[in-house]
């Protein structure tokens, strides 16, 4: 088999973390996740014994994965009336696409465009859907300065951070002036939050 993208690890509490990679197997030409072993890689994903009791990727335990939570989240987020979530999302129209109702298709997109542990994923457009055309993997940072309750545009953010550099007001002041949290002003002065104009 030939990899595509990792090896990548998968933290298994208090052992040593195991290693998954996407690979392409040549015999039934699909992408498969697998766990690799000491770099040694099979010649196929296992397709031809065992097929009555396990589907591709289903048998390496992905669901300890973050990847998996994410996809988990993301769908209970947009289906599920009793998430504490869902008016922000399924509730305002936002939906998971078809495409990705199973793991695997939405896996193997995310693997193939740039996933990494440490990325969230983000639609493009706050009120479109989660669909393989609308969303990427970006920064904790970036996905803060995205978000729906960001009220402060690029401009009050510069003027906010003149304000305090002057050092007449607090960020408590700063706060009640602009009509947001104090923790909202905190994170404008370390540069992690605005929405563009």
């Amino acid at each position: 088999m030939k990899i595509i993208n990792g090896p990548w690890p998968v933290d298994k509490g208090n052992k040593k973390p195991a290693y998954f990679g996407l690979f392409y197997c040549p015999k039934c030409k699909t992408n498969v996740v697998k766990q690799t072993s000491n770099g040694k890689v099979s010649k196929t994903c296992g397709c031809g014994r065992h097929d009555h009791k396990k589907k591709h990727g289903a048998c390496v335990g992905y669901k300890d994965t973050k990847l998996y939570k994410v996809w988990s989240g993301i769908r209970s987020r947009c289906r599920n009336k009793n998430n504490q979530r869902y008016k922000h999302y399924g509730g305002r129209g936002i939906a998971f696409c078809e495409e990705w109702q199973k793991y695997e298709p939405f896996r193997d997109w995310a693997l193939l465009n740039g996933y990494k542990e440490y990325l969230s994923i983000d639609r493009r457009n706050n009120d479109g859907n989660y669909t393989p055309e609308n969303c990427r993997f970006i920064t904790l940072t970036d996905n803060n300065r995205n978000k729906k309750n960001n009220v402060l545009s690029i401009k009050k953010a510069e003027k906010i951070r003149s304000i305090y550099a002057e050092g007449e007001h607090s960020q408590r002041e700063l706060a009640k002036m602009f009509g947001v949290h104090q923790w909202r002003i905190w994170k404008v002065l370390k540069n992690e939050i605005w929405v563009t104009d």
